[in-house]
């Protein structure tokens, strides 16, 4: 059975063991839901704590894009939130999965380096596609969303310029 609302598809998603035991390794259990003025609105992004293999916490940026059938936009969105996350993803109904999945358009999501997961009514979630992680496209934007990560926190550590901040600030509003 098809979900019937996107709400419905996303707070399913939220509930799913895939994404509890991402959030599990989240910065202090942050998790930022519907993030606006980050090249578009993504549905969900997680500050990821990734321990690495000399024994440093790293943090990673993952990005969602939940759509129930508009894999198009939805690939498209997720591509934009390449601009700031390490790794971006596309999750979407398992009823219609099926069209982006297929081995034609697969190729896109691989191309991009997105990730694509379904997820069916129960809460399961299944990978079709595993993204690489790879360094965001801006810089800037990576460190002005890890400056807003700890400024959440109350850390007073500067990760980008005062003007960079004031520009943040202002197209977050």
């Amino acid at each position: 059975m098809a979900f019937r609302t996107e709400k419905e598809l996303v707070k399913r998603a939220m509930a799913s063991q895939y994404i509890k035991t991402l959030l599990i390794s989240c910065y202090n259990g942050h998790y930022y839901r519907e993030l606006w003025g980050f090249a578009g609105v993504p549905d969900l992004v997680l500050p990821y704590i990734d321990p690495s293999e000399n024994g440093k916490r790293e943090f990673v940026i993952i990005a969602f894009e939940m759509k129930l059938s508009d894999w198009r936009q939805a690939l498209f969105q997720a591509c934009g939130y390449k601009t700031f996350a390490h790794k971006s993803y596309v999750l979407m109904d398992h009823v219609h999965v099926a069209p982006p999945a297929n081995k034609d358009n697969l190729v896109r999501f691989k191309r991009t380096n997105v990730g694509l997961l379904s997820i069916n009514d129960e809460g399961m979630v299944v990978p079709h596609y595993e993204p690489e992680y790879s360094k965001p496209y801006s810089e800037w934007f990576e460190k002005a969303f890890m400056d807003m990560v700890f400024r959440v926190e109350g850390n007073k550590i500067p990760l980008i310029s005062f003007h960079h901040r004031q520009f943040f600030e202002l197209a977050i509003r």
